[in-house]
């Protein structure tokens, strides 16, 4: 029988989508999200040259001619290639007799991982919730997205809902997950070896599991992880090389007026210069939502009071946090079905965390299973979405302000947040496919690289 946890899963994720592999296409619209803000990406490897260039603009050449540590960023981005399967049907988490649990056999959020410059993805599998086997897996690919070894598990841990990465500041690749410690699940996370070793878990024993399967357990900055409990954020500093914890900060999610705080939701964090901004939406007993923001250090201390800056219908979610020269850019959405302008929308904060003017909507046809990637990638931003039309990639400016769009038709799961990451000069995506198309889901991975002038 499947678990609770799953069950909830299924009747948030389980939704069809039908499409065939077709070629890119303009397509309007716009996205949801994961977030971490990425440090400049190291320059060489098998796929672009090393040489940094004088400071001149960057063309499509697979250098870094302006010299800032990135290569081709900046430049519209185009397929190449088809999309390459990484798993196909490998690893389960029961033997294989239990008709009943479609789940064991299902991947979930695959992440793009860089341990020690090697590339990967990492995903888990669905449990039955009576003896499960080891969830956690991965495969290595060529920077070229050759796959390199079998599919491998990585380790006899129980790997639960929220899989996702991120960095310590020096670089050391981090996982973050819920891990099940009989009989308590608590939020974990782990160093990943370059031989796509995981290293000892360290439990963050004062975050909910429960929140955290709800998305809000994340690496919020270079070495800062971020998870919810009830009515608190907590914040927590990791060591360089990802084994243990330098600092906790619990921050006590108060509200305006009389109401209180039911959750939260997924919070996000960016820095612009010395310090940064904390932001989340706090789910309050009324049936209304707040946007919460706090000005915090790198290592997630606080530098003033927190704010309640936006007052929602309920389904207030965030999508991203980037910092502009003159402050930050959030994204978000409104996906309660009673809001006339139901949507996505971008709002300019200062670097207080006050509004600079109202929200800006668009997409007010929200898909309420959509599920969107967000990355950094030079000064401008990508998005990519999960709908039930396929992956839509996006390339905004700075000002959020869309410079250009995409559609490839793939059979994507769209209740799943594709994953992004961008390296030697090329955007990569990790996805799954829908299940429901036959047969156990793929994990797919396609790659990007900047369109040369012809």
């Amino acid at each position: 029988m499947l678990t609770s946890f799953f069950v909830g899963q299924l009747a948030l994720r389980y939704l069809g989508i039908c499409g065939c592999i077709a070629a890119f296409s303009a397509c309007g619209g716009r996205t949801p999200i994961e977030l971490w803000e990425q440090p400049a990406t190291q320059s060489g490897g098998a796929s672009g040259g090393v040489a940094a260039g004088s400071g001149g603009p960057e063309v499509c050449n697979g250098l870094d001619d302006d010299g800032d540590g990135e290569i081709d960023e900046d430049l519209p981005l185009a397929v190449e290639g088809e999309p390459v399967a990484v798993r196909v049907d490998e690893g389960r988490t029961d033997d294989g007799g239990n008709t009943n649990c479609d789940l064991c056999g299902w991947a979930w959020d695959p992440q793009l991982v860089m341990p020690g410059n090697e590339l990967g993805v990492v995903w888990f599998l669905g449990i039955d919730g009576v003896s499960p086997r080891p969830t956690g897996f991965f495969r290595r690919l060529s920077w070229e997205l050759e796959p390199r070894g079998a599919v491998s598990s990585l380790g006899d841990r129980d790997l639960l809902e929220t899989l996702g990465r991120g960095r310590t500041r020096t670089g050391t690749e981090l996982l973050v997950f819920n891990e099940r410690y009989n009989p308590t699940d608590f939020s974990s996370f782990a160093p990943l070896g370059s031989g796509f070793e995981l290293g000892a878990s360290v439990a963050l024993d004062v975050c909910a599991s429960a929140a955290s399967a709800l998305g809000s357990l994340s690496v919020l900055l270079p070495g800062l992880i971020g998870c919810a409990n009830f009515g608190h954020y907590h914040t927590f500093m990791i060591t360089d090389d990802g084994r243990g914890v330098l600092s906790h900060v619990d921050h006590t999610l108060s509200t305006t007026g009389n109401a209180y705080v039911h959750s939260s939701g997924r919070a996000f964090a960016a820095l612009n210069g010395d310090s940064g901004l904390l932001a989340m939406p706090l789910n309050l007993n009324n049936g209304r939502d707040q946007l919460w923001t706090r000005r915090i250090s790198a290592r997630g201390e606080a530098l003033g009071e927190p704010l309640q800056v936006l007052d929602s219908s309920q389904y207030l979610e965030l999508e991203g946090l980037f910092s502009v020269p003159d402050g930050y850019l959030l994204f978000g959405a409104d996906r309660s079905p009673l809001t006339p302008s139901q949507g996505r929308f971008t709002l300019a904060l200062g670097l207080d965390g006050r509004p600079r003017g109202e929200p800006a909507y668009y997409d007010l046809e929200l898909g309420g299973a959509d599920a969107i990637a967000t990355i950094r990638v030079g000064s401008g931003i990508v998005l990519a979405l999960a709908s039930a039309q396929g992956l839509l990639v996006e390339q905004l400016d700075a000002s959020g302000a869309i410079t250009a769009q995409s559609l490839l038709e793939l059979p994507i799961f769209y209740a799943l947040t594709p994953s992004l990451l961008f390296a030697h000069g090329h955007l990569y995506v990790a996805y799954a496919e829908d299940q429901r198309q036959g047969g156990p889901n793929r994990v797919m991975a396609l790659r990007f690289g900047c369109a040369r002038a012809h």
